[in-house]
Formats: structure tokens, sequence, C-alpha cells
């Protein structure tokens, strides 16, 4: 049951996300969930911060840089519909580009953040 699923991962998106097994189960849940449920966990995603390398980032930020993460992040980029909570996952991650763009993990994130800020108006 997706709800069940949803529930369970409630404050724990970020942990699953960096986790192998767990980053599939939220990855899954971004693209099969109905809209109520993938709006919620991408509320927490866009709402947290955590503390990475002795800096405090937005969950989102900490996710691009992460092996795993950034595949859920991407499926998010992916899943996420136009309005708010786009606007503020993509602003939130130009605001970080010189950093993401010294990550590994992060050279897709990057591309797609950069190809954002070129359609804006």
């Amino acid at each position: 049951d997706r709800e069940a699923i949803v529930k369970t991962m409630s404050g724990n998106v970020l942990k699953f996300s960096k986790n192998k097994q767990a980053s599939n189960v939220v990855e899954a849940m971004l693209q099969h969930g109905d809209v109520a449920q993938r709006k919620k966990i991408l509320q927490e995603m866009l709402n947290c911060f955590c503390v990475d390398k002795e800096r405090t980032v937005s969950a989102v930020v900490s996710m691009a840089e992460d092996q795993y993460a950034n595949y859920v992040l991407k499926k998010a980029m992916d899943a996420i519909d136009q309005g708010e909570q786009r606007v503020q996952m993509f602003d939130t991650l130009a605001d970080s580009l010189a950093e993401l763009e010294e990550s590994p993990y992060a050279k897709q994130i990057v591309i797609r953040v950069k190809s954002y800020l070129q359609q804006e108006p």
C-alpha cells in the first residue's frame, strides 16, 4: 500500500534517499505515487536542512552530492509539476550551483539547473 510506504518514509526521506536499497523505494514513490503522495515527499525534501561537510545545506543540495540520493533528486525533478515546488527546488539548487559543479555526483543535476536558468523569463 503506497500510503503506508509514504507514512513510513515521512521524516526520513533524506535518510532513505542516501541508502542504496531504500533510495529505489523513494524513486518508485516519486514515479508511481499519486499527486498528493509526491507532493508530500517533495515538500519534505524542500523543507529539510542538514549538516553536510560541516555546513548547513538544503536537503536537495545534499542529495545532489550523494552517490544514491542524486538519482532520487533527478527522479523528483522529472516528477515535479510546474508551480511553487518546482521553482523552490530549482532556485535552491541554483543558489548552490558553484558547489554542485565540484561534486562528481551532481553533473546531470547541474545540467538541468543551467537549462532551467536559461528558460527563466
